[in-house]
């Protein structure tokens, strides 16, 4: 079973990665206030794929100005997993 079938069973509401909705992309005005109103948490859930000459794994976030990293940490409760 899937974690997002796990999730859900379990009574969360997941939403897809968009980076042109995520809250706190330079496309969403939404405020770290609206954000942190509205979601009691942020949950990244990633697969990287390691190639065979990497000796690490790094986080590759959109563009120069990081539309998709998370600028709310300190106002909502944010986990990466991989």
């Amino acid at each position: 079973m899937l974690f997002r079938e796990l999730m859900e069973q379990n009574g969360f509401e997941m939403i897809d990665f968009d980076a042109n909705s995520l809250p706190g992309s330079i496309v969403n005005e939404m405020t770290t206030e609206e954000i942190s109103r509205q979601y009691d948490l942020m949950l990244y859930f990633v697969t990287c794929d390691v190639k065979s000459n990497q000796k690490d794994i790094r986080i590759g976030w959109s563009s120069f100005l990081g539309g998709d990293t998370p600028k709310f940490v300190r106002e909502l409760p944010t986990v990466f997993i991989s």
